[in-house]
């Protein structure tokens, strides 16, 4: 849940604070660094590369229950994004 939320709250902050030369960066971060993240825990909780299988499945449920979260936050920063491009010309 943490993480869900952390990057939805994140994405929001960076985007509103990032120059308009800067925000294609910004903009497609959030289902990589969500990837990122849920991988490390993932791995950290997981002890390892022990066991790939199970590795893999962890990561696969990490992905579709963190789908909406990406969506959100990919959302989230494309609006706002339109919305500074727009409201500068």
């Amino acid at each position: 849940g943490g993480l869900n939320w952390g990057i939805v709250i994140a994405s929001v902050v960076a985007i509103l604070l990032v120059r308009r030369s800067g925000m294609f960066p910004i903009v497609i971060a959030p289902p990589i660094v969500y990837s990122l993240g849920s991988g490390g825990m993932l791995y950290i909780r997981s002890g390892g590369l022990h066991d790939r299988r199970v590795l893999f499945d962890g990561a696969a449920n990490w992905l579709v229950y963190g789908f909406t979260a990406i969506a959100i936050a990919t959302a989230c920063v494309l609006i706002i994004a339109g919305i500074r491009l727009l409201a500068h010309r």
